[in-house]
């Protein structure tokens, strides 16, 4: 006999063991298109506050900005430090940390701090590269392209030699959107 009652507690149960309908494909029947039956009733959780920084972190490309401008100031302080000590006799500055009862003496010279600010210049470049090389191979790939030219932009990203090879190999091509 058929109990309309029944059929609920049934359907309903079915939903929630199953809601997309993959162990019983007629389940699927029962969810109406562009409803979205889990959420009657209740009220839209706000989103949290790590990810509205995330998503206003990704929208505006504020990591790879940092990247570009902590590079430019790195290289904006290499110019003035090697602009300042032109023509004068290389500085040797002597520091003494005492550390358990003990002196350590530290000699810093003009060559170890442009080192420094060298080696933070190229890693900090690397940020905004590495992204734009990945966006670049994400749009050249929503197009129809070979297999192989993954592998070229996957190089490109390694090496000067290899972004050369990528160069040459696209010539100026449209990437298509």
């Amino acid at each position: 006999m058929y109990d309309p009652l029944q059929q609920e507690v049934t359907s309903s149960s079915r939903r929630a063991s199953d809601k997309y309908g993959l162990l019983n494909p007629m389940t699927a029947i029962e969810l109406h298109p562009g409803s979205n039956n889990r959420s009657k009733g209740r009220k839209k959780q706000p989103k949290s506050q790590t990810s509205r920084w995330q998503t206003y972190v990704d929208k505006w490309w504020l990591g790879e900005l940092f990247g570009w401008v902590l590079s430019l100031l790195a290289l904006l302080a290499v110019a003035t430090i090697l602009g300042i000590y032109e023509d004068q006799k290389v500085p040797n500055w002597e520091y003494t940390i005492d550390v358990f009862d003990r002196k350590e003496h530290f000699h810093i010279t003009i060559n170890s701090i442009v080192s420094v600010l060298a080696t933070i210049f190229k890693a900090t470049l690397l940020v905004p590269i590495g992204a734009g090389m990945s966006q670049l191979k994400w749009t050249w790939f929503q197009g129809q392209h070979p297999l192989s030219d993954f592998q070229m932009f996957e190089m490109a990203n390694r090496g000067a030699l290899d972004a050369a090879i990528l160069i040459w190999h696209l010539r100026g091509r449209y990437i298509e959107r």
